[in-house]
């Protein structure tokens, strides 16, 4: 599973990506790696370089 998120303020972009399964664990990913993972254009209109390199990104929180 993953989120791919796009910050226009700032012009920055990554995803969170983890297995869909019970627990916390996750990797944030370049929107890049994410492409390249799924073969999906998730952001067609982004630039090369702002796909290549992943922001910061918080620690997700849990949801009940």
């Amino acid at each position: 599973m993953f989120k791919a998120i796009y910050n226009p303020e700032i012009n920055q972009a990554a995803a969170y990506i983890t297995p869909n399964q019970e627990g916390m664990s996750y990797k944030v990913i370049s929107i890049d790696e994410l492409e390249k993972a799924s073969g999906i254009n998730i952001f067609p209109f982004l630039k090369e370089n702002i796909k290549t390199h992943a922001m910061v990104l918080g620690k997700p929180k849990l949801h009940n």
